[in-house]
């Protein structure tokens, strides 16, 4: 397998600025190039003139589902086909990685990311799932508590899950629900 999948975080500076067709017909389309690679890197700075930031999947992985965002986490799956398994006309599940990156830059998200090198950062975004075949979207959920619970039983904490594999997304607060609206839209 040859090609390259990159995951990409746009920036879109006038994200809530209305545009006449002129304006629309001449703005600057985001190239990969405008985009700062963040694949083995750390503390990675997405100036302002940088239209987003991209991660190279390692080679033979692709994404073939979409991301989904929570608590500053972007979390999307990679898979890797097992090549020989295919060359052979046999049927092997492949593999399939969890990554968790940080919605501002691509950083890992860990609790010692100041001790991780960049050499490490790659491994520090991913985990190998036990499912095969094509995982899913990532989900989150929000268990309800039992009925006969006391104290922080009371509030369990959010879950993340793909497919049947859930993870523990680290979260220590209470969800609060958020509703986003923007005034004026046409």
């Amino acid at each position: 397998m040859s090609a390259t999948d990159v995951y990409y975080s746009l920036r879109d500076a006038a994200l809530f600025t209305k545009l006449d067709q002129n304006a629309y017909d001449n703005y600057s389309i985001a190239l990969d190039a405008n985009m700062k690679e963040v694949s083995g890197q750390i503390d990675t700075v997405i100036a302002a003139s940088d239209r987003g930031w991209k991660f190279t999947l390692p080679t033979g992985q692709m994404m073939l589902s979409s991301s989904a965002t929570f608590d500053n986490s972007v979390f999307f799956i990679g898979f890797e086909p097992d090549l020989l398994s295919a060359a052979a006309c046999e049927v092997s599940p492949g593999i399939n990685f969890l990554y968790q990156v940080n919605v501002a830059n691509g950083d890992p998200v860990a609790d010692n990311l100041g001790t991780i090198t960049a050499a490490e950062s790659n491994a520090a975004r991913t985990t190998a799932l036990q499912q095969g075949g094509i995982a899913p979207t990532p989900a989150f959920l929000f268990p309800g508590a039992e009925d006969d619970c006391t104290g922080a039983a009371c509030s369990p904490p959010p879950i993340g899950c793909v497919g049947v594999e859930c993870f523990d997304l680290g979260f220590v607060n209470n969800p609060v629900r958020t509703l986003w609206t923007q005034d004026g839209i046409e």
